[in-house]
């Protein structure tokens, strides 16, 4: 398994600093995500109170944020641990062309 997330601080926008396990740490910038995808979730965590509360969910081992419903799992938006290691420590803290959503991120 890839190094695990360990912390996160908000650097403003749509960007965040992320530390890993192995310590290892670089920049996720969300904005494409945020300024082009429109699904519910997304439109929930877009909003800049809830973007700035990106935290470590410690039962995922990952960056997540709040849930939309506080009783609903299904609301809940977090990033793949392995993918997250890959754009903060290997990449430029954006998406990459291998993104699921990479013909809507990069049009």
């Amino acid at each position: 398994m890839t190094a695990h997330p360990v912390s996160v601080e908000y650097i403003g926008g749509y960007r965040l600093w992320v530390k890993f396990s192995d310590g290892e740490e670089g920049m996720l910038d969300m904005t494409l995500a945020m300024t082009r995808l429109n699904g519910r979730i997304i439109q929930w965590v877009r909003q800049p109170e809830v973007f700035k509360q990106a935290r470590i969910d410690d039962d995922q081992v990952t960056v997540a944020w709040p849930r939309m419903d506080p009783d609903d799992p299904w609301t809940e938006y977090d990033i793949c641990p392995d993918y997250l290691y890959e754009r903060c420590v290997h990449g430029d803290g954006g998406p990459t062309l291998e993104d699921k959503n990479a013909d809507i991120l990069f049009a």
